[in-house]
């Protein structure tokens, strides 16, 4: 009885240990290169998608039933999922904004109003990032904004 008691505890530890991803692709036109760049991440299973698209603005949101997020998008001047974050963040606005005009790569994070962990990466042609995390989540979602070569 022993044996299988400890059998079945390995597997639940371990079982909730390693989360089960899904590879998503999140594809942008390069207008000064003329071609669409493909941009590839490793994200947990378990989302709702919702793509919003306008005036040459693309963004895919990734929602989670306890209300975190991981985004994309190619809006480099302003994202709403993040934005009240960054304006809290003392100069982090300040930066973001300089980034955007130099086409410069930036990384921004830091814990909203109720604990909860936040991050946007800036990159030359695309934002992407997480809000809405708890500390129990946040290497999953850390490990998720690497992007896939």
């Amino acid at each position: 009885m022993n044996k299988y008691y400890l059998s079945l505890v390995f597997i639940l530890t371990f079982g909730q240990c390693s989360t089960e991803t899904k590879t998503i692709r999140y594809k942008s036109y390069d207008r000064d290169a003329n071609k669409t760049a493909v941009y590839t991440l490793q994200i947990p299973k378990g989302y709702k998608l919702f793509t919003w698209t306008g005036d040459h603005v693309r963004q895919q949101e990734y929602w989670y039933s306890d209300s975190s997020v991981i985004y994309l998008t190619n809006n480099l001047g302003s994202n709403a999922i993040n934005e009240s974050n960054i304006r809290q963040q003392e100069g982090a606005y300040a930066k973001r904004f300089q980034a955007f005009l130099s086409n410069d790569t930036i990384t921004l994070s830091g814990v909203d109003s109720i604990g909860k962990y936040w991050k946007e990466v800036k990159l030359q042609k695309i934002c992407l990032g997480y809000a809405g995390v708890e500390n129990e989540k946040l290497e999953i979602f850390e490990r998720a904004l690497t992007l896939i070569q």
